[in-house]
């Protein structure tokens, strides 16, 4: 009102014409227009000099985290080693430092607190592995007609005590006899037991072991070679925990230098079981020495165990050990559960690669 009242002084002052007062009129519109939004582009830009947005911050942080860790990088203790890093922004997924990050490296054990953290979240603190045993088929006269089923839900931390507890149980059913099979399931995970990553030279290591649904013992075995002291000092190797699903050759390569022998065990991936060849010169090797190796088929090697325990304990099956799914008829009788937390304390307080990759 201001503005147009002062327009109207000038008007009757110069006695302006019409044509003059249009462009008049036209300029008062615009003018408070303009004088608005020129304010407001001067405030946003003024709040932009002041609060910068998270972007820019940590645009400029980048080039003070790469000097930094150069510096790191520089010093005597790396000189030996392959660090490989890569760090991203939480924010924007962008790249803020690269260093050998495209090489094929072990991940460190402290890769495990990530591991419990997504568990946690994924699975909640309440959470437990199973592992479970069905029947398929009724029970008349201590008689199961039909298979026993194992499935593993994923348990890293399945032992052979727990197999006798199994075995225990089923007393409580009164099962005397199985006129079918043990099957073992392990559906519960895809079939490979072997990630593509991995190094084909790290088998038999017991630090990777192969991955399924249903493993027990760690999925490790110990061979125990000794020499007899009897029989000519026959060698013979005892296999913890015992079971036919193992299986051993022995090959006497003898050395051609006066240097300590060494004994070393290989897998047979010739042989449908788990099977090793124990190479070396055997009759100058130091014996006894003993061999931790990883199982190549944790599934079927869990069945086996069962089968043979069920043999100990008096309970015989009229069919063999074989991989298979439980499907709805199954019946469940008994089940063994492992909280989270005693699967996380395995996994960050002994560092048990078996409870972080399961």
């Amino acid at each position: 009102m201001f503005i147009l009242y002062t327009i109207k002084i000038l008007d009757d002052y110069f006695n302006f014409n019409m044509k003059s007062l249009r462009i008049t009129y036209i300029i008062s519109i615009i003018f408070p227009v303009f004088f608005l939004v020129s304010c407001s582009s001067l405030q946003e830009t003024t709040r932009d000099l002041e609060d910068p947005p998270a972007e820019s911050i940590e645009r400029t942080k980048k080039p003070q985290i790469e000097l930094r860790l150069d510096n790191i990088l520089a010093r005597e203790e790396f000189k030996h080693t392959i660090p490989s890093i890569m760090i991203l922004s939480a924010d924007y997924g962008d790249t803020i430092y690269s260093h050998q990050s495209d090489l094929l490296v072990r991940p460190a054990s402290n890769q495990k607190l990530f591991t419990s953290a997504a568990a946690l979240r994924q699975l909640g603190p309440n959470y437990n592995y199973r592992t479970v045993v069905y029947r398929r088929g009724d029970i008349v006269d201590g008689k199961l007609k039909g298979d026993l089923i194992i499935k593993g839900y994923g348990d890293p931390l399945l032992s052979l005590t727990d197999l006798d507890r199994i075995i225990d149980g089923l007393s409580l059913f009164n099962i005397r006899e199985i006129d079918g099979s043990i099957v073992v399931d392990d559906s519960f995970f895809d079939n490979v037991s072997w990630p593509s990553g991995w190094m084909w030279d790290d088998e038999p290591n017991p630090y990777v072991p192969h991955i399924t649904a249903l493993s027990v013992n760690d999925n490790i075995v110990t061979l125990s070679v000794e020499r007899s002291m009897v029989d000519d000092g026959d060698i013979w190797v005892r296999v913890s925990p015992q079971s036919s699903h193992i299986q051993y050759e022995l090959q006497n390569d003898e050395s051609n230098d006066n240097s300590e022998p060494e004994l070393r065990v290989f897998p047979n991936r010739r042989s449908e079981r788990d099977s090793y060849v124990i190479k070396g010169d055997l009759q100058r090797t130091r014996l006894p020495r003993k061999f931790t190796v990883t199982v190549r088929d944790p599934s079927m090697f869990a069945g086996r165990l069962l089968f043979e325990k069920l043999e100990e304990k008096g309970i015989t099956a009229s069919g063999d050990v074989h991989r298979g799914y439980k499907d709805s008829t199954a019946v469940p009788l008994i089940q063994i559960n492992t909280p989270i937390d005693s699967v996380l304390r395995a996994m960050n307080k002994d560092s048990n690669n078996l409870a972080a990759e399961m």
